[in-house]
């Protein structure tokens, strides 16, 4: 899943990590968070660590950037 932390509200994306990092059913998709916050988003995700993957991709970025930071999180599926 790529995420923007800033939906509806400024807490609304992060309120969506929360929920799917915390819900046994949904921890374990791994999540890409783009923002433009890096420091406030790295800060709350300690919270979050033993909750499966998720990789921050810092705004504004490439297209190049995008892919190789979702074919990281993918792993080897990712050249399938």
């Amino acid at each position: 899943m790529i995420l923007d932390t800033w939906l509806a509200t400024r807490d609304a994306g992060w309120t969506l990590l929360q929920l799917l990092k915390l819900d046994p059913v949904t921890k374990d998709t791994p999540v890409l968070v783009c923002t433009s916050d890096v420091e406030a988003l790295e800060m709350r995700a300690r919270a979050l660590e033993n909750h499966g993957t998720v990789s921050v991709l810092n705004k504004p970025y490439t297209r190049e950037a995008l892919i190789a930071a979702v074919e990281k999180i993918l792993g080897p599926q990712a050249a399938s």
